[in-house]
């Protein structure tokens, strides 16, 4: 097994944190508040899926859940009998509905439940959602946030062979450097190799694939976003599998084949982070992408019933963003983190087939993603005491699971935060369905800070404290 990972620093120097300007008020206090965004993306049908039902609609925000059993009475009554549809649907209120499902795949038995176009007619078809209005709905404010100095963190959520990976990661324009030739090898061989190689062998386009995912988006927008800025950009890469922590994107060599598990501090100020992570300095979008694909063919994946290549860890994209005062009378430097989440999916071993090394990875990933929900549950209790102005806090499971602990600012801290379910639309997924939708709406009552960090520039305050001496010499005299 193949492992390596990056926590990021988690440092914002000696620098102190204030109050952002934007997002919604929350409390009495006057705080800026945020709650946590949920989202929900539905994949199409694979090649051997395509005679399958489609149990799942969208219209604006509402997600609605057809119950296979309604098909199974409308077959035995007849077409022309009346039922009752209501007590066979489960709707779903979220901020962003994705619609990623083909139209022609539709096999909706009445048009009350199909699919529509947002602000459309009621036989309208919605539009199909690709990677890049994913990115513009979720991304984009998650970018403008680092530039502001605002942590952020993405999440994506859902059942194994979702389509999770897919959404954050896309296509990255590089094939597995381990199945590839000797020049591809070569270009993302190590975190320095894929900085420094020149050459175009494996990656040399700079404009990303049009089904790159949110991830690779994201850093293309932040390098974009700085050009012509004092910034600087790092990534970290780690996996979280079996509870442990691992680098993906450690240079190879020695006991590379089974690299130790890398150890999570705690820290006043930074909180919890790992310190012996690998930090990477990049550039530009073909470096990033040179070490997903490092960092891909390192993350731990294995056949189930359900999925030719499911994740069997949690993997953690940080980005962590610092920007230089503008000139010498400039007061504040800036640091902002972007946690980008592919959460393994939620397994049943009776679905997945899975036995022995894949069912203890089950029954770990089941168990994180348990720890994850006390934790999303116990916020939204605090938001609803908070609410109804009761002092006492819940306890916050967040040291029970190594995922949990590492994100514990993301989830209850001071970063905006968005929830990113994905559900497969095939009826025999109708209970997975169903629990992923229900696991991610108690997520809405979750609100966190959007606390700016901010460092002093010490030239801007040296300057200001000498213009004072002079302004005072100048009355004494």
């Amino acid at each position: 097994r193949g492992s390596r990972a990056t926590s990021p620093d988690g440092s914002n120097g000696n620098g102190a944190r204030r109050r952002a300007n934007s997002g919604a008020k929350g409390g009495d206090s006057g705080d800026n508040l945020t709650r946590v965004r949920v989202a929900v993306r539905c994949r199409p049908f694979s090649a051997d899926e395509a005679d399958q039902q489609c149990v799942i609609s969208m219209k604006e925000q509402l997600t609605t859940v057809l119950d296979p059993a309604y098909f199974e009475y409308r077959e035995a009554l007849g077409a022309s009998a009346p039922i009752d549809e209501a007590q066979f649907r489960r709707d779903f209120t979220f901020d962003s509905c994705f619609w990623s499902h083909e139209a022609e795949h539709l096999n909706h038995p009445s048009p009350r439940v199909r699919p529509r176009r947002q602000g459309g007619e009621d036989d309208e078809a919605i539009g199909h959602a690709s990677q890049e209005v994913v990115f513009e709905e979720l991304g984009r404010p998650m970018v403008n946030a680092a530039m502001k100095g605002i942590n952020s963190s993405l999440f994506a959520y859902g059942q194994t062979g979702s389509g999770k990976t897919y959404t954050m990661l896309g296509d990255i324009g590089v094939s597995n450097p381990e199945e590839g030739n000797d020049a591809d090898k070569a270009s993302v061989l190590s975190p320095e190799t894929a900085i420094n190689d020149p050459s175009p062998s494996a990656l040399g386009e700079s404009e990303l694939p049009e089904h790159s995912g949110v991830i690779p988006r994201i850093c293309d927008a932040l390098f974009h976003s700085t050009r012509g800025l004092q910034a600087q950009i790092q990534i970290t890469f780690v996996e979280v599998y079996n509870e442990q922590l691992f680098d993906l994107i450690r240079a190879p060599g020695g006991d590379a084949s089974d690299p130790p598990p890398l150890k999570v501090r705690e820290d006043n100020e930074k909180g919890p982070y790992a310190p012996d992570a690998t930090l990477v300095t990049v550039t530009n979008n073909v470096e990033v992408r040179r070490l997903l694909a490092l960092g891909l063919a390192a993350r731990t994946t294995a056949a189930t019933r359900m999925n030719d290549e499911s994740s069997r860890s949690h993997a953690i994209f940080t980005v962590i963003l610092r920007m230089a005062p503008a000139g010498d009378d400039a007061v504040e430097s800036l640091t902002s983190k972007i946690h980008l989440v592919d959460l393994a999916g939620s397994e049943r071993g009776n679905s997945t087939g899975v036995r022995g090394e894949r069912l203890r990875e089950a029954n770990n990933i089941n168990r994180s993603l348990s720890t994850l929900g006390d934790v999303i549950k116990a916020l939204g209790n605090q938001a609803n005491k908070a609410t109804k102005r009761h002092s006492q806090r819940s306890f916050v499971p967040y040291r029970n699971s190594i995922l949990t602990w590492l994100l514990k600012d993301s989830l209850g801290g001071s970063a905006l935060t968005c929830l990113l379910a994905a559900v497969s639309p095939l009826a025999d997924s109708y209970g997975e369905t169903l629990t992923t939708l229900r696991f991610v709406q108690r997520a809405k009552l979750i609100s966190n800070d959007d606390n700016v960090n901010a460092d002093s520039n010490p030239n801007a305050v040296i300057a200001r404290l000498r213009a004072e001496v002079k302004q005072l010499k100048e009355q004494l005299a």
